[in-house]
């Protein structure tokens, strides 16, 4: 039985689908045809192809530290990466190599991965949150590939998939992405991002009675009377009870938000450039931010992005 794939390999194949670069593995396919699909023809069995990636990164990187087997191991994968199936399971591979390997990958996917390239490289940067320096090569080699444009539709829907993420890595990479290529459209996302409960599956949210604070003042009395009888001698040892009197004020329920100050100066940064004017006052409120940018972003941009006339 095969292993399950992580979480963010899951999600790469779905952003992959999305974004019409790859196709379906055999497994996510609810109805899948009785003969393989014309790409899928073209490339070979998919299960063939991650048969002869893990043995060359097995040959090359796993069992070797040297350069020469490097370049080596470079050269015999650089045959499959018009497969777009087996970029999943490179990532999967390399996870745990030493910074030097990741990063050799990182320029793998650039020379050779074609037009998923730009993809490949903004999926690193933001979701291979494991090291900072291995996510800024990545972010560095996709300024290249970029130049002076925008980055295309799979790399803007990876930086949305990090800002709807949850997590703060990703959002955090991603809205850096964001202002670097200026891309305003995703200003919603980030108004959304910069405030929200944290995702730590249920753990920050507690219900039930969780402290309490008394205001009050307690008066003693005498509750009752225990007779104490000896020979020639009776008494009474009393027991002493307390009344309070004043307010009882119960936390019930919490829920843990983040603030995410980074991502809320990249949305002021980036709407007071392209307003003309402060944005700051607008805060951490989201539908105060979606209200502005429907407003007044959205019809400017759909007028600098029309056909002109004639």
């Amino acid at each position: 039985m095969p292993r399950p794939a992580r979480p963010a390999t899951a999600a790469m194949y779905g952003l992959l689908l999305a974004a019409g670069i790859t196709q379906a593995p055999a497994s996510a396919q609810t109805d899948a045809p009785s003969q393989p699909a014309p790409q899928q023809q073209a490339l070979g069995p998919q299960f063939e192809a991650e048969r002869n990636v893990r043995r060359i990164f097995a040959q090359f990187f796993k069992r070797s530290r040297s350069e020469v087997s490097y370049r080596r191991g470079w050269e015999e994968l650089s045959a499959f990466m018009h497969d777009d199936r087996i970029y999943p399971l490179l990532l999967e591979l390399f996870e745990r190599q030493p910074l030097s390997v990741r990063n050799g990958l990182v320029d793998l996917f650039a020379e050779q991965a074609g037009i998923h390239a730009q993809t490949m490289l903004a999926w690193i940067a933001v979701f291979e949150d494991d090291d900072e320096a291995h996510r800024d090569y990545a972010s560095a080699t996709l300024a290249g590939l970029v130049g002076e444009g925008k980055p295309d539709l799979g790399a803007q829907r990876v930086m949305a998939m990090g800002l709807r993420s949850g997590e703060d890595g990703p959002i955090n990479a991603a809205a850096n992405l964001v202002r670097t290529y200026n891309l305003l459209r995703a200003v919603p996302l980030l108004a959304q991002a910069q405030l929200q409960p944290r995702n730590s599956g249920g753990r920050n949210v507690r219900t039930g009675a969780l402290a309490q604070i008394v205001v009050g003042t307690q008066q003693a009395f005498i509750a009752d009377l225990t007779p104490v009888v000896a020979t020639g001698v009776v008494a009474f040892q009393p027991t002493v009870g307390v009344v309070t009197s004043g307010t009882v004020l119960r936390v019930m329920d919490a829920v843990v938000y983040e603030y995410r100050t980074n991502v809320h100066r990249v949305l002021v940064d980036m709407t007071t450039a392209a307003a003309g004017e402060p944005t700051g006052h607008l805060g951490y409120d989201a539908n105060a931010w979606r209200d502005w940018y429907a407003r007044e972003l959205e019809p400017k941009l759909d007028a600098e992005e029309s056909p002109g006339p004639g």
